[in-house]
């Protein structure tokens, strides 16, 4: 039986994450007032500059690494501990990435380009089926669990836009983004029977090509780079009751990688003019 994530605690980490996720966003409050007062002009002086207009969806397939480990002490015949072992993999996973994005412009930097303020909350979806896992001179013969790890991330990052995207202008059919910043992550793992919920900040970097064809289409490209430690479980945790005496479970992931497609499902209502 695998057990769920509770959903009060998932909630709480969850909110703790969102709320962290503020406080970079507190060093442009200035920026993002004087953004909302041109905003406010253009759209005085009869500028299509609707805030949806900036908004868009992304999905697309995830890459990661798992280094896996599980120490234990060894028993004999009668119980008594005679030593200690540990068991180690590390293996590739696949998964899906899914997001939105919605973008807040800060300055230009030529008639052609500017950097905005991009909020991307996405999630990432892993699966993995470990295979038979067998703890030698132990009270357990083995184990066969499913690893399953779910990250909900909220980068934050400045994005400097060329294009199209950039002046919100169908009459530009191409733009370019790269941006970096930094990403809260609230990590949620089950494996089999057990399970945790970590938090994290990572660095993240993106880039997009696009091209306006009805709506702004977009290759997406994504990096979280760094390692992040999504489960660290000890014999007196909840779950463990069944494993070998002083088992301490480990669970390490690498560098997220997603590569995808992106797209603004409201900008068939960008006008041949900038802002």
């Amino acid at each position: 039986m695998h057990m769920t994530l509770s959903v009060k605690k998932f909630a709480g980490l969850t909110l703790t994450a969102f709320l962290l996720s503020a406080i970079p966003a507190v060093a442009q409050v200035n920026s993002f007032l004087q953004s909302y007062s041109r905003f406010e002009k253009r759209r005085a002086e009869g500028k299509n500059v609707k805030s949806y207009l900036s908004y868009g969806i992304n999905f697309g397939l995830a890459f990661s690494s798992v280094d896996f480990s599980h120490s234990y002490s060894t028993i004999d015949g009668s119980g008594n501990i005679v030593g200690s072992n540990v068991i180690s993999r590390s293996f590739d996973v696949r998964g899906y990435q899914f997001g939105a994005n919605v973008y807040f412009r800060l300055f230009d930097v030529t008639p052609n380009s500017t950097v905005m303020f991009n909020i991307s909350p996405s999630g990432y979806v892993f699966h993995y089926e470990m295979g038979p896992i067998h703890p030698v001179n132990s009270n357990l013969g083995e184990y066969d669990y499913t690893l399953a790890i779910g990250n909900i991330a909220l980068p934050l990052t400045l994005d400097y836009k060329t294009g199209g995207e950039a002046l919100f202008d169908k009459s530009y059919r191409t733009s370019f983004t790269v941006g970096a910043g930094l990403s809260p992550v609230v990590y949620g793992t089950n494996f089999g029977d057990l399970q945790k919920m970590k938090l994290g900040i990572r660095p993240f970097v993106h880039a997009e090509i696009g091209v306006f064809a009805a709506i702004e289409w977009k290759i997406r490209l994504s990096y979280m780079p760094g390692t992040a430690r999504v489960m660290d479980l000890y014999s007196d945790d909840a779950g463990m009751e069944t494993m070998p005496v002083d088992s301490h479970i480990q669970m390490n992931t690498s560098s997220m990688f997603s590569v995808g497609i992106a797209l603004m499902p409201f900008s068939f209502g960008w006008k041949s003019e900038r802002w």
